[in-house]
């Protein structure tokens, strides 16, 4: 085993363990790493590193669950998809860079204000701006 390896999968521990803890966090701790360590494997590499937990806490939580929100959600990232390929198309690359930055940093700003307006904003831009399973824990913590 090399380091590298052993260093990606004591992050990949850590950001397990923080996304089970407060429901979201894994990307964020393990997408500067991999860009870091393995910019390949940046974003397809972490998008395959959440499928399985996420799987796990949907299954752990499937008494919960609402399916009807989950159909919307599901529809509302097919077409944020669709729009999102169609961003990365036309944006060069700085362009992105700056457009991601922006659209995080309302996000944050919009989960200041407790009003719906603001949590509908604060879903909108966060599910276009992040991986799987963080706008649905957000969105639960902020109404």
């Amino acid at each position: 085993m090399t380091l590298a390896f052993a260093a990606l999968a004591a992050a990949a521990l850590v950001a397990a363990f923080v996304q089970g803890a407060v429901g979201m966090g894994f990307a964020l701790i393990m997408g500067p790493v991999l860009a870091l360590m393995a910019p390949a494997l940046v974003p397809g590499g972490l998008l395959v590193m959440m499928l399985p937990l996420n799987l796990l806490v949907m299954l752990r939580e499937r008494g919960a669950l609402d399916w009807s929100g989950a159909g919307w959600i599901t529809l509302g990232r097919a077409v944020g998809g669709v729009a999102g390929l169609a961003v990365v198309a036309t944006i060069s690359a700085a362009g992105l860079t700056i457009f991601v930055g922006v659209t995080t940093i309302a996000a944050a700003v919009a989960t200041l204000e407790p009003d719906t307006a603001a949590i509908t904003l604060h879903a909108s831009v966060v599910a276009t701006t992040s991986p799987p399973g963080t706008p649905l824990r957000m969105v639960d913590s902020a109404a």
